[in-house]
């Protein structure tokens, strides 16, 4: 199945790739600062928030306390 509710001429992996930039934090103010002024909408800017709120302070805090429990366990 092939997804149609992407922007033609943008290659859909191109948001997978922000998407992993925003995960590790990777100048994510100057990306959300861009596409806030490419869209021009306040939606962009909840949405980056929500994505830094939900990926970087919830699951790779998850995940890095899951890695330490695997490591100390081990012991």
């Amino acid at each position: 199945m092939v997804c149609r509710a992407d922007v033609p001429g943008i290659p859909q992996h191109t948001a997978m790739v922000v998407l992993f930039e925003l995960m590790i934090v990777n100048n994510w103010p100057i990306i959300m600062e861009g596409y806030v002024a490419a869209t021009q909408t306040l939606w962009t800017r909840v949405f980056f928030y929500m994505w830094f709120m939900t990926c970087v302070l919830v699951i790779i805090n998850i995940v890095t306390a899951f890695l330490l429990d695997s490591f100390i366990a081990q012991r």
